[in-house]
């Protein structure tokens, strides 16, 4: 069916274009109607052969190009199509690898937050038994002090009590009580 109408649309464009392009001869001058008759029945006889010629040599090559064509064509097109489809998959695939980069982004992004969390309670850590240290430190060095101050004092009061005792027993112990020394002295001493 598409092959008749394929023909019959050719044959109709070229009657169109075989009338349209023919004028009536020139030397009929004002002869009789027979002329105008005689150039129509040759431009339909002309026509008629050219219409065979055509259809018999030049159709079937015109259809076989065309069919070509329209073969070529649609291969283009299957071309084209699967072109498409792995352009397609390939931007399918883009997004799932972009969709992948931002899961992973997220999760490093968490896991960095994390480990910061972890580092900053680690130094809190750090700092407070460092501080811990520091105050335990201190307050030694503070008890050292005081254990020095206290040191120096009784040093300093045991030399004031021997100076105010070599100052003032002199004066008050009499010979009575050296001799009472002298004698607990000697019995204190094991024999």
């Amino acid at each position: 069916m598409k092959k008749f109408s394929i023909k019959l649309l050719l044959l109709f464009i070229m009657a169109f274009v075989f009338f349209l392009g023919t004028q009536n001869a020139f030397a009929s001058g004002k002869a009789n109607d027979f002329r105008a008759t005689y150039d129509l029945i040759l431009k339909w006889l002309n026509f008629g052969i050219l219409a065979f010629l055509i259809y018999k040599f030049l159709l079937p090559h015109i259809i076989t190009f065309l069919n070509e064509r329209k073969q070529l064509t649609l291969e283009e097109l299957q071309v084209l199509e699967k072109e498409k489809n792995l352009a397609n998959i390939q931007v399918q695939e883009s997004q799932n690898k972009l969709d992948k980069s931002e899961e992973q982004l997220s999760a490093i992004m968490n896991m960095i937050i994390e480990e910061g969390e972890r580092k900053k309670e680690e130094i809190i850590e750090e700092a407070n038994i460092t501080g811990k240290m520091m105050i335990e430190n201190a307050k030694g060095k503070i008890a050292n002090r005081i254990r020095q101050a206290k040191k120096s004092l009784r040093s300093d009061l045991v030399d004031k009590a021997i100076e105010l005792s070599v100052e003032r027993l002199p004066k008050e112990i009499t010979k009575e009580d050296n001799n009472k020394f002298f004698d607990n002295y000697l019995n204190a001493i094991p024999r």
